[in-house]
């Protein structure tokens, strides 16, 4: 999954050395894995997983809500529209 680059670049502190970020879906973490190229930001392991598991289909949601504290950590929620 791509992620925003403007995003990441305002938001995310040592934007340019993170790994790793972890998703937590209600009591459930989720460690992920990022690669950054140049100006490509995206998941590269443990999104497809997290999506099957999460059932995640075409037309849901995601909110990912930036945690302040541990750094690089969201809150996730979904919905249907």
């Amino acid at each position: 999954m791509d992620l925003p680059n403007i995003w990441w670049k305002t938001h995310i502190e040592d934007k340019d050395s993170v790994e790793s970020i972890t998703l937590w879906v209600g009591d459930d973490p989720w460690d992920m894995y990022v690669t950054i190229e140049a100006e490509n930001i995206w998941i590269s392991r443990g999104w497809k997983t997290f999506a099957r598991v999460n059932e995640l289909r075409v037309g849901t949601l995601c909110k990912f809500e930036l945690l302040p504290w541990p750094a690089n950590t969201f809150n996730v929620t979904f919905g249907n529209y």
